[in-house]
């Protein structure tokens, strides 16, 4: 028995009820994640930035705490916290296991 919502759409017409269900089921459920629901400092948002600014797809968490260290992230625990976050909302991929991000 999976509860997973099925969603029928019709895609042939501009504004369809069922597209309207969907989307209106897809925004609940992101505000309920955990990553949108909480407030980032100022300093992460900047992290993302420069994260974006970097133009190799694949870098050492070396190299991108090279990049950050203007940011003022304080240690290796809001570093990795920062890794997480970013990594839930799919802006970024992180493996904590690998030194490469």
């Amino acid at each position: 028995a999976n509860n997973t919502p099925l969603f029928l759409v019709e895609n042939s017409k501009p504004v369809d009820e069922d597209m309207k269900c969907l989307r209106d089921a897809i925004w609940t459920i992101t505000q309920q994640a955990n990553y949108v629901q909480r407030q980032l400092p100022i300093k992460w948002l900047r992290f993302l930035e420069v994260v974006r600014q970097i133009e190799r797809p694949i870098i050492t968490l070396d190299d991108l705490r090279q990049e950050c260290t203007q940011l003022g992230l304080e240690g290796e625990d809001e570093f990795h916290d920062v890794l997480k976050t970013f990594d839930q909302a799919g802006d970024i991929i992180y493996q904590a296991n690998d030194e490469t991000l």
